[in-house]
């Protein structure tokens, strides 16, 4: 009598830490602030939460958040950064934690870097991880509003392009005191930064300022013509025509075209810039 092969046990992957929290009951049961009339547990210390956001990829939009977070704290506030990008993080390429992760049942305990706390998936998850839309929305409420943030000034939160799940999840789930966005001076960057500022307006999340990466490219090259002229004992015009040359060569290249700032100041009353 014939018989099917055995099949070779396998072992099943163990859940990885916030797979496990997307998953449970108890997370996922949670009422939203709207709801329950308190915030969520790990933002209840948090005085401000500032997105920074762009609504494209490719413009400098973590590197922003980054350099916010850190400057922000050394004027001595307490801050924090969370990396929303699910499927492709970059807090932990720019950010190197001081110790590891830690979990204590369904709180994530956040990592820290010269007194910055930080959250990002890549923290947790160093490999890929595919998820359809339904699951992304969980982990975002996870990252920001289960992480043990305790007091703090400023969280600021890294947004992924787009104005999908993850936008909108943050904007119905948490108290966004304020969006920062962040733009090249391309007409595709133009487009989707106003979509930003549309979709932020109609949630009644104030943009604050809008901060434009790769407007120009200044070549600070200038040698201090008058020693070199003296050394080679060049005459005065020809002297003077070096630190013409020079003068010329400090003029910004704008290599993409003109700023497209004024006009998003003009449409919608930003009145900070930063640079």
């Amino acid at each position: 009598m014939a018989t099917e092969p055995a099949q070779p046990a396998t072992e099943s992957a163990a859940p990885r830490p916030l797979e496990q929290l997307a998953s449970s009951e108890r997370s996922s049961a949670a009422a939203p602030p709207a709801a329950s009339g308190a915030a969520p547990p790990g933002v209840a210390g948090v005085r401000h939460l500032l997105a920074v956001a762009s609504c494209k990829g490719g413009v400098g939009k973590s590197t922003t958040a980054v350099n916010l977070a850190f400057a922000l704290a050394a004027t001595g506030a307490a801050v924090g950064i969370v990396d929303l990008d699910i499927h492709g993080p970059s807090l932990p390429t720019m950010v190197a934690p001081d110790g590891p992760l830690q979990v204590e049942g369904e709180t994530l305990l956040p990592l820290t870097c010269r007194g910055v706390k930080l959250m990002s998936m890549g923290y947790i998850n160093a490999g890929a991880m595919p998820l359809r839309g339904a699951k992304v929305s969980p982990l975002v409420k996870q990252l920001v509003g289960r992480t043990a943030w305790g007091e703090l000034d400023y969280l600021v939160i890294d947004m992924p392009p787009g104005t999908g799940d993850v936008q909108l999840t943050l904007a119905q789930d948490f108290a966004v005191s304020a969006a920062v966005l962040v733009t090249t001076p391309q007409r595709l960057s133009f487009v989707d930064v106003v979509k930003g500022v549309e979709m932020f307006d109609k949630v009644s999340i104030p943009t604050i300022a809008v901060m434009e990466n790769m407007c120009g490219l200044s070549l600070p090259w200038a040698a201090p013509v008058a020693e070199f002229a003296a050394r080679h004992a060049l005459p005065a015009a020809a002297t003077e025509e070096l630190e013409g040359l020079f003068a010329a060569s400090q003029a910004e290249a704008r290599l993409f075209g003109e700023s497209h700032v004024p006009k998003l100041q003009q449409m919608w009353g930003i009145e900070v810039r930063c640079e």
